[in-house]
Parts: structure tokens; sequence; C-alpha cells
């Protein structure tokens, strides 16, 4: 069997997926939803390349934006996660670097969830 040749570049999307949260049915909702489909069109355009395309899909991540929300949106997003707790940066560092990695070559567009456990498919 013959292995693809390493990939010289590496495109992942940080989305998020409309799944993880309560999104209203407006205008950030079909942004998502269009994100996810250039994702997926890129993936399938690019897999007979030396290009790999790969989303993943961050629920509540502990930054400095999140921050600045109030203690209360942040207690809710927290109350929302089955692990009780929100992401960290390193958490989705490390899933991009696995994701730029020669072990992940055989998943291109595959939206990865990134949320606590919280998706409901």
């Amino acid at each position: 069997m013959q292995s693809k040749r390493p990939a010289i570049a590496v495109l992942v999307f940080a989305e998020t997926d409309p799944r993880h949260r309560n999104v209203d049915r407006g205008h950030g909702q079909v942004a998502i939803i269009q994100v996810n489909g250039i994702t997926k069109f890129l993936a399938k355009e690019s897999a007979q390349t030396d290009f790999r395309v790969s989303p993943i899909a961050p629920a509540a991540i502990l930054t400095a934006n999140l921050v600045q929300m109030t203690p209360e949106f942040v207690q809710i997003l927290i109350g929302r996660s089955p692990l009780k707790r929100l992401g960290w940066v390193v958490e989705a560092a490390r899933m991009v670097m696995w994701f730029s990695s020669d072990d992940c070559t055989f998943n291109p567009g595959a939206v990865i969830d990134l949320s606590g456990g919280r998706a409901a498919y």
C-alpha cells in the first residue's frame, strides 16, 4: 500500500457548530452553516493534493474575549457543558496540531467536536 505524501499545508477552520449552542435562527447561524459548507467543499476539492482542510468546532473556550463576558454568562456556558468547565486554549491548540500531523491524513473535512461533550447529534 502506498501512503500519501506528507501535507505541505494544512488549513484548519475553527467554527462553531449550531448543534453546540443555542444560536438564533438568524444571520449568525447562516454564517456558521456557510463556513461548514465551504470547509467541506475545500476539503473535497483539495483531497488529491498536498493541501488538507479540516474544521474544529469549539464551544466555550477560556479566551481573553470570554473573560470580558459577565460572570453570569460564563456560568451559563459552564452549566451547558457535561464536563462543567470551559475548554482551554491548549486543548484547541493540540487539536490543531493533531490535524496538522501525519497522524491525521485520512479524514479531510471531518468536523471534530471540541465542546466538552455538549454536541447533540
